[in-house]
């Protein structure tokens, strides 16, 4: 087995050599333990790895069923549900995104924190380079 440096290595090598539903079950078991872990940090609850698995599997086949549905139902007025509302004096937002640039072989990663006045408090944004197909 080939050894690898980073998380975006292994990533990308288990993206190379596994068919698509292994690689939905791998992804969502990835996006569990994510949130077991801020679970635990900003919560301060630690899961057991039955719950850890319990959720993916729960949200991967929530996610399925959805796509697989023959029925769309359209919200004609989705303002009804959501309103935006503006920071709380003191607040700061994070927006965070990253996307996967084929064409590159490149992944990039940003965040920008904004304070509660709409400036700008800090900021990134990270490319990485891969040598290998994926």
């Amino acid at each position: 087995m080939a050894t690898v440096d980073s998380f975006a290595e292994l990533f990308f090598k288990v993206c190379q050599v596994t068919d698509g539903d292994k690689l939905s079950n791998f992804s969502m078991l990835l996006w569990s333990l994510w949130k077991r872990r801020n679970t635990k940090l900003w919560e301060g609850k630690l899961e057991d790895f039955k719950q850890v698995m319990a959720r993916a599997n729960e949200v991967l086949n929530s996610w399925l069923f959805a796509r697989s549905s023959q029925s769309v139902s359209v919200r004609t007025d989705p303002g009804q549900l959501y309103s935006w509302v503006p920071l709380s004096n003191g607040y700061v937002k994070c927006n965070i995104d990253a996307a996967i640039f084929r064409s590159k072989q490149q992944v990039g990663v940003g965040a920008c924190l904004r304070g509660w006045n709409w400036s700008i408090q800090k900021g990134f944004l990270h490319l990485v380079f891969f040598l290998y197909g994926f």
